[in-house]
């Protein structure tokens, strides 16, 4: 089985947060599960009233990497209690990948997305209580996805309603604790010299997009080539169809 590492962790990866109002963003992947990336928002509504709380938690690189499994924790409410003609009270959340040239697209697993929403149409003086919420805990997945650059988590409450009657809302926003496995390069055996040191090529488990591969002690291995400008391009270079790659430097 090929050895993993936590690519959200790697100290290359960029990231950014999206609609941070409280908790610390930096907190969301530091394994302290009393800090969180999200919003917390507790108010009355008006006559006519229109709220969306949107978070997001992306976390990008620029090597290509085989994702095999996604964890994180998220926590999504969207609850009223009044006196409205009409109502839409909806929650979601959604686990995006960015392959590497492409467009950010949602995980297949179930455990990737999720959606509720309630919705009232009533003329009258009736009171409704809505209370949609996801405490989703620790959700982790199994998915493997080639030449990832980047995962994004969405969450999102909202709600839409008119009518009258004053009474509680109560909207919460919160993604924490992401993390995604990758493939991790492993010492190949195959080394090149650079400033008086040796340098260990980097190889994984063999498919069928490796051009180079290697037989190791564990049998034969894929070495993976990368762009001259990745932070992981040794100085051993190669060209393939396309254009001169560099061979990677194994994972520390």
């Amino acid at each position: 089985m090929a050895e993993t590492k936590d690519i959200v962790l790697d100290a290359a990866t960029t990231h950014a947060y999206t609609g941070v109002s409280s908790g610390a963003g930096a907190n969301s992947i530091d394994s302290n599960y009393s800090t969180y990336q999200g919003i917390d928002l507790s108010e009355s509504p008006s006559s006519s009233s229109s709220t969306a709380l949107t978070v997001v938690s992306q976390h990008t690189w620029v090597t290509p990497k085989q994702i095999t499994s996604v964890a994180f924790r998220v926590y999504v409410r969207s609850a009223y209690h009044a006196e409205y003609e009409c109502f839409e009270c909806s929650i979601l959340y959604r686990v995006q990948y960015l392959p590497s040239g492409g467009s950010w697209t949602t995980f297949s697993n179930s455990n990737a997305s999720y959606y509720k929403n309630n919705t009232t149409s009533q003329h009258g003086g009736s009171f409704y209580t809505f209370d949609n919420s996801i405490d989703a805990g620790a959700v982790t997945f199994s998915e493997t996805v080639s030449d990832v650059v980047g995962i994004r988590i969405t969450a999102q409450s909202v709600i839409n309603g008119t009518g009258g009657g004053g009474s509680w809302r109560i909207q919460n926003s919160r993604i924490y604790e992401v993390h995604a496995l990758c493939e991790k390069l492993v010492d190949s055996g195959l080394y090149v010299r650079k400033s008086g040191s040796n340098v260990s090529i980097g190889c994984n488990d063999l498919n069928s997009t490796h051009k180079l591969r290697v037989c190791t002690a564990d049998g034969v291995k894929g070495i993976p080539l990368v762009a001259l400008s990745s932070s992981n391009a040794s100085a051993l270079r190669i060209r393939d169809t396309s254009a001169i790659k560099a061979l990677p430097i194994a994972d520390t």
